[in-house]
């Protein structure tokens, strides 16, 4: 735990101080996915939950950061296993349009409550207070994805009904 709070604030750091590049990386998303989904295999067994995967034969090739896309993939999924309960179902989708990918984590977990969705982004934030309903988590990992889209020249919307799930849109340009 502690280490993952260093590595995050360092992550913070970095892009803040303007210290974060971007590279042109070639990628195909198939790829990238199955390897974010393979490091919840276990998590995902020990709940009966599945991840599914819809990726749109237009999205199947990006060029982008695949460092920072596969960390935004891999904190919107570990947020996505840890809120969503026994033998759901976890989405992750991605399509093209002009200049952009559109990649979407969607589960049907605790959700956010609506008082917390304006500053769900800022470092340290938890979704939960209620002690029983909190998880394991720095507070960061929402906001580094959100540092990491605005990177690439795009933005994130985060859609959260209590006790009925999140979803997560986000735009990656595709011109960087």
């Amino acid at each position: 735990m502690i280490l993952e709070l260093v590595n995050d604030v360092l992550d913070i750091s970095a892009i803040e101080g303007g210290h974060r590049k971007l590279n042109n990386d070639s990628m195909d998303f198939r790829v990238l996915f199955r390897e974010c989904v393979a490091s919840f295999q276990r998590d995902l067994e020990n709940k009966a939950t599945e991840l599914a995967l819809d990726i749109a034969s237009d999205a199947e090739r990006l060029v982008a950061d695949e460092r920072v896309i596969k960390q935004i993939v891999l904190n919107l999924l570990s947020n996505a296993v840890k809120f969503t309960q026994q033998n759901e179902v976890i989405n992750l989708i991605a399509w093209s349009e002009p200049d952009k990918t559109v990649i979407v984590v969607e589960d049907n977990g605790i959700g956010i409550p609506k008082d917390k969705l304006p500053s769900i982004t800022k470092p340290f934030t938890q979704g939960h207070d209620d002690p029983h309903k909190a998880q394991k988590g720095t507070g960061l990992g929402l906001s580094i994805v959100n540092y990491l889209v605005e990177l690439h020249g795009r933005n994130m919307t985060i859609h959260s009904i209590q006790d009925k799930g999140t979803k997560v849109p986000i735009r990656i340009s595709t011109k960087l």
